[in-house]
């Protein structure tokens, strides 16, 4: 997370992770350092300055690296040496090569990428021996999505040893293991290979775990004649969303609309995220989201006055591992206007009759604790303090989901005091698997703030509240962008409303008809980043949010 103070404004970017794979031989009596970077999507990372030392020994004092010479696509001007440092910079392909002088018999190698404005640092170390082959670890192909429908996988790793020796046949101990985003590796198996050759290791989706990001790890222990070898390749573990009616489609009434309980499921059992939306005559006519592997979806609509009418459900994701699965339409039956729906209004008249007399000796409310209030899924971004402790005990917590009310693990919590020669970072936290955070104390002074942020939700900042207990309540970025259009459609009122939360598609439909083509054009992006196989990060959130319209008053909200 980058944070810079100028002029008492505050400017946000949320940095994705990455993968730093270097491997070093020796090559006619000169080291050779190979690498690349690539962010937790598998895609390069270009122009990015890479910085290596060397030590005899992992901790030791720095070794001179003598006359840096590039190969491979690495030319000169990538380079920039140093007597105990070296630069160079990655190509477009996010690849980096630099040939130095042999260090030594053995040394070790630290190689480390700082970061950007974009991406997070990452690095790694190496153990270099002239005694010993590098070995070169490959996927083959590299598996970018795992679907868990299918009861199994097949990882293919392909195996170089260099510099080749034909001398030398020996069966190298491969493992694959699987790493989640909080560090936590299973072995998904093991594989025995040969120089040369490529082994396939099969892999049960039961292994695999929950749907969401990971990291494939293939890995070489290391023996008396190979160097120790790693190869990281980020995959997304998907699941494909399916939808059912549940129980029998009841009949729409012209006066009431319809209303359908919708289950919603997986291979990997109920679903708890995203929504369902509803269509007739390929227009939205309502949305809801899905709770505990249901959505309860109800849309008033013009209906014909007899014969049945053809509705189309389809899944709406909230992340991109959840894949929507085929569409559902279904025939629904038209009920005939009922003589008695004026009931309904009368009984209802009596009930607020009876009510406002009731409140006449209602006992006076009991307000809940604030503790257990706080701990409810607010809907919207929130910063609540639980409980005020001492003046210099620091901040404990937990960061969850607003809607959800799940944990947010690996969010950023972040104190930040004025500074204007740095970057104004006083303490900074990460959330465990539980959500929970724990800050330091800090001194205290105007314009402090706090700041919240995760990868898939927006980032919430705030005043530094007192020291103590808090609980922060992050929005996802989806449901941000959706709240911000469901929020312009209101100022703008009739036709951009629906009697539900208006969709994108249907404000994208009235832009068009109003030849209002800047609307359109946002409400569809905001569809995409909403709905789309790939969640919106801060960039694409920020880009999309500059995109919306000024809101319209009088007779031009209405043309």
């Amino acid at each position: 997370m980058v944070w810079a103070w100028v002029a008492s404004a505050v400017k946000l970017q949320v940095r994705g992770s990455t993968e730093l794979d270097a491997r070093a031989s020796i090559r006619d009596g000169r080291l050779e350092l190979k690498g690349s970077i690539t962010d937790d999507t598998g895609r390069p990372v270009g122009q990015a300055r890479v910085r290596v030392r060397a030590t005899r020994e992992r901790g030791g004092p720095a070794l001179r690296l003598g006359r840096p010479v590039g190969c491979g696509e690495t030319g000169q001007r990538q380079i920039h040496a140093g007597s105990d440092e070296l630069l160079v910079d990655t190509n477009g392909s996010g690849a980096f090569c630099v040939s130095l002088p042999d260090l030594d018999r053995r040394a070790a190698l630290s190689v480390s990428f700082d970061g950007d404005r974009f991406h997070e640092k990452s690095s790694t170390e190496l153990d270099v021996d002239s005694s010993r082959r590098s070995l070169v670890l490959t996927f083959s192909p590299a598996p970018a999505q795992l679907a868990l429908e299918r009861e199994s996988h097949a990882i293919w790793l392909d195996a170089r040893v260099d510099p080749v020796d034909e001398t030398v046949s020996e069966a190298l101990q491969l493992r694959l293991m699987i790493e989640e985003r909080d560090g936590n590796r299973r072995e998904l198996g093991r594989a025995s290979i040969r120089s040369g050759e490529r082994a396939e290791l099969v892999v049960k989706s039961k292994d695999l775990g929950a749907a969401g990001p990971a990291t494939l790890v293939a890995e070489f222990a290391g023996s008396d004649t190979t160097q120790p070898a790693r190869r990281a390749a980020p995959v997304q573990r998907t699941v494909k969303v399916a939808l059912s009616v549940a129980g029998k489609v009841p009949a729409a009434d012209p006066s009431a609309g319809l209303e359908l309980d919708v289950a919603v499921g997986s291979s990997a059992g109920a679903v708890n995220a995203g929504a369902v939306e509803m269509l007739a005559g390929g227009e939205s006519v309502g949305t809801a989201p899905v709770r505990g592997g249901a959505a309860h979806v109800a849309s008033v609509f013009p209906l014909p006055a007899s014969g049945p009418i053809t509705v189309t459900l389809r899944y709406l994701p909230e992340a991109p591992w959840w894949l929507p699965g085929d569409p559902v339409v279904i025939s629904v039956p038209v009920a005939p206007p009922s003589p008695w729906r004026r009931l309904p209004w009368v009984l209802a008249a009596l009930g607020i009759g009876a009510w406002v007399v009731r409140t006449w000796w209602r006992p006076t409310r009991t307000e809940k604790p604030e503790k257990d209030r706080a701990s409810l899924p607010p809907g919207r971004p929130s910063l609540d303090v639980i409980e005020v402790g001492p003046e210099r005990s620091g901040w404990r917590g937990r960061v969850v989901d607003a809607h959800e009310g799940h944990a947010i693990a690996d969010a950023s919590v972040v104190i930040l005091l004025p500074a204007f020669a740095s970057d104004g970072v006083a303490a900074r936290a990460f959330s465990d698997d539980e959500g929970r955070f724990e800050l330091p104390a800090v001194q205290r002074m105007d314009g402090a703030r706090l700041q919240v942020s995760s990868r898939w939700h927006s980032t919430l900042l705030r005043d530094l509240p007192p020291a103590g207990h808090l609980q922060v309540s992050l929005v996802s970025r989806r449901r941000a962008l959706l709240s911000r259009l469901v929020d312009w459609a209101g100022r703008m009122g009739k036709p951009w409303t629906t009697p539900g939360d208006p969709t994108p598609r249907h404000v994208a439909s009235v832009a068009r008809a109003r030849h209002a083509d800047d609307v359109a054009l946002w409400a569809g992006e905001v569809e995409r980043a909403a709905f789309g196989a790939d969640a919106p990060d801060a960039e694409v959130e920020d880009r999309i949010r500059e995109q919306e319209p000024a809101w319209r008053s009088g007779d031009d909200a209405r043309r």
